[in-house]
């Protein structure tokens, strides 16, 4: 009885966060989300969000950037070509027809952005370049999870409620798409911000002891990190197949929810956006 009255709690909540959504962003913005299966450097998306993570990534971290020229993640674009940017940040995960980008834009330029890898259908970063065998050290995992990744934001939003916005918006499309968890890797210079960010957001470790990841940054050191997004079975409710998301919309989704409407309001107040 409690659990049902949880999952109708649930599903009442997570119906109303998606259909207020776009209502929630602030003037002049907007949300899509997209995938791509050739590099088209003058596509306004790929532009875009892929020029934001070079001026976020690498420019900004000018002449200290851990980025060389050759790093295969960096791209000139073709110098006849009319794009808003000549370098471009991008790998072979983002053209796999089932990852998706998502994009928060204000007005016609993207200002956060992020990408999803389904580990349904592909590989991860990670373990295509060998850093941690995901699915050899956690067979419990099947290939039931997506890893959010990529993320970065316009110095004009940070701080204020976008890129929260964004993660919201990554949530609701894990919810939307049954996945079963969400992976992340974690540079280990950011566990204080991760140990902070456990007060509000349940996850689990999967990688404890930290491991190379020197092809996208020498010397770099991460962990992995796991989000329960839906469960079937496991967690004493009927085994049917079906999955069932409430945990994470009551603990994850709503509170995320919460903090972006304040924030929002705060925004409001120092006329942020």
């Amino acid at each position: 009885m409690l659990h049902t009255i949880k999952q109708t709690i649930a599903r009442k909540a997570f119906t109303h966060i998606r259909d207020s959504y776009h209502k929630m962003l602030p003037a002049g913005m907007r949300a899509t989300v997209t995938s791509h299966t050739v590099l088209d450097p003058d596509c306004a998306t790929q532009n875009g969000a892929f020029g934001l993570r070079y001026q976020t990534m690498v420019a900004a971290k000018k002449p200290n950037s851990p980025f060389p020229p050759d790093h295969y993640c960096v791209r000139r674009c073709d110098p006849k070509s009319p794009t808003a940017h000549t370098m471009l940040f991008h790998d072979p995960c983002d053209f796999y027809p089932s990852t998706l980008h998502i994009n928060i834009w204000k007005h016609d330029k993207v200002v956060a952005t992020t990408r999803i890898v389904d580990g349904r259908d592909e590989k991860l970063e990670m373990e295509t370049f060998g850093w941690y065998d995901l699915r050899k050290a956690h067979p419990e995992l099947g290939d039931d999870f997506m890893e959010p990744t990529r993320v970065a934001g316009c110095v004009s939003v940070r701080g204020s409620a976008v890129v929260p916005l964004m993660y919201l918006r990554a949530n609701i499309e894990a919810v939307e798409r049954g996945v079963g968890r969400t992976i992340g890797l974690v540079n280990v210079r950011a566990m204080r911000l991760l140990a902070h960010y456990k007060k509000w957001v349940k996850y689990d470790m999967l990688a404890k002891e930290p491991f190379a990841t020197d092809e996208f940054i020498p010397g770099n050191k991460c962990v992995v990190i796991s989000q329960t997004i839906t469960r079937s079975g496991d967690d004493g409710t009927p085994d049917d197949g079906t999955p069932d998301a409430t945990d994470h919309i009551l603990c994850n989704l709503v509170p995320t929810y919460l903090a972006c409407r304040a924030m929002m309001v705060r925004d409001r107040f120092a006329r942020k956006n």
